[in-house]
């Protein structure tokens, strides 16, 4: 018995050894590593001048609903229990093209489904709730006929894990995150047995309001980095991104802007590289008795791009 239970602890001791070796860590001076490579490209990127600062990230909750739950967000104001958007392309300056449809199911303000029609793809989304939390969202690829589940896990209401299942419960991949003591995002490792693991290294200076997002593979070579800044309502007014997943490298500022109602109104992306620009507008044509938009036609450097309907169903009132 002595035996067998020494056994099972040398077991348990190499398993934690193999696990810890699967969550790398990185050196303090990483960023003044990253920044010397984008100075190169742009020696006016804002990045250059992020300084990193402590206490809880005032948008945290929203920088892990946008990066960690595939729905998305839909903001609509009253008691909407359906929301269904078709979206059609131009093909010239009076003919469009169908495209995509995307319909949200809600109920008290929160999305309990999305499905999403377009050319390749019929896709929904069944979300489940455990009180204000999202615990499960199972996603049913109809024309593939396959479905996939992922699965949440929360320590005191803090997002701790993400899973993604099949349809027979095997693990496709799992995302851990790792918390400072001061409550902001430190890491997330993401174990995947196709594509390989790889994690992400979170930087914050809640003062300014900025986020940088650092993705590496386990051999700790930079994949991919994100500069973002936010306005005081949580909107993403700026970013750079910088991706070294291609061979050929890829720097791209955007800049957005938004209306009294957190309407997005125009996207500006520049690549210094390049020297390319291209110019994003959103122009808002119709509106409901309750203010909220249901025609909007996207022009892209200055020529309508896409044409976007909404049409928007309430409760009924008791």
């Amino acid at each position: 018995m002595k035996i067998s239970n020494f056994l099972i602890i040398l077991i348990l001791i190499h398993i934690g050894c193999q696990f810890q070796t699967e969550r790398p860590k990185l050196s303090p001076d990483y960023l003044q590593l990253i920044t010397s490579e984008i100075k190169k490209i742009d020696s006016g990127a804002k990045v250059l001048k992020f300084i990193p600062d402590t206490g809880k990230f005032e948008f945290l909750d929203k920088v892990i609903s946008n990066g960690y739950f595939e729905i998305g967000s839909i903001k609509i104001n009253g008691n909407a229990i359906e929301t269904i958007e078709y979206d059609s392309v131009f093909k010239d300056s009076r003919k469009f093209e169908k495209r995509n449809i995307t319909n949200y199911t809600l109920s008290n303000q929160r999305v309990i489904e999305k499905r999403l029609i377009d050319l390749k793809e019929d896709r929904i989304y069944r979300i489940k709730y455990n009180k204000a939390l999202i615990y499960e969202i199972v996603t049913n690829y109809k024309k593939e006929h396959d479905l996939v589940t992922t699965r949440f896990e929360y320590d005191n209401d803090k997002l701790i894990r993400k899973r993604l299942f099949s349809k027979e419960e095997n693990v496709f991949w799992s995302n851990d995150l790792i918390y400072k003591n001061d409550g902001n995002l430190d890491y997330t490792y993401i174990t995947d047995k196709e594509e390989g693991n790889e994690f992400e290294k979170y930087e914050f200076n809640n003062k300014l309001k900025q986020l940088i997002v650092s993705r590496f593979d386990k051999n700790k070579n930079l994949l991919w980095m994100r500069y973002s800044e936010y306005n005081n309502k949580g909107l993403i007014t700026y970013e750079e991104r910088y991706n070294k997943r291609n061979r050929n490298l890829v720097f791209r500022k955007d800049i957005f802007t938004f209306n009294q109602n957190e309407e997005i109104i125009s996207l500006e992306a520049k690549w210094p590289l390049t020297k390319l620009l291209s110019k994003f507008e959103f122009q808002y044509l119709k509106r409901d008795s309750l203010n909220n938009w249901t025609e909007r036609i996207t022009f892209e450097d200055d020529k309508p791009f896409l044409i976007t309907k909404r049409a928007i169903k309430y409760a009924e009132k008791k």
